[in-house]
């Protein structure tokens, strides 16, 4: 989670979101509201759990890495993700490549 959050536009999202700078730099407790991690079946029910409160948009991002790591993190994940309903149709789920 911590290389995610060294992502200036992920860091900025998590810090419109009200979490301070101290929370980010030590990765709080509170961060595990909106960030997902762990094995696959972990992820996707961190997704599903903000769909069902609300979300038409989720984003997967992965942690950094190369883009062989990423398809493979996304072969991991895949499975587990299609089984997250997406409806109504209007939800839109979406992943992003590992930031550089």
């Amino acid at each position: 989670m911590s290389t995610s959050l060294g992502s200036p536009s992920f860091a900025a999202t998590i810090a419109q979101l009200g979490y301070s700078q101290q929370e980010r730099t030590d990765v709080s407790d509170r961060l595990d509201d909106v960030i997902g991690y762990g094995d696959p079946d972990a992820i996707a029910a961190k997704v599903r759990e903000h769909l069902a409160a609300g979300a038409d948009h989720v984003e997967v991002m992965l942690p950094g890495g190369d883009f062989d790591f990423g398809v493979g993190q996304f072969e991991e994940l895949g499975p587990a993700l299609a089984k997250v309903s997406t409806s109504p149709a209007d939800t839109e789920l979406s992943c992003a490549p590992p930031p550089p």
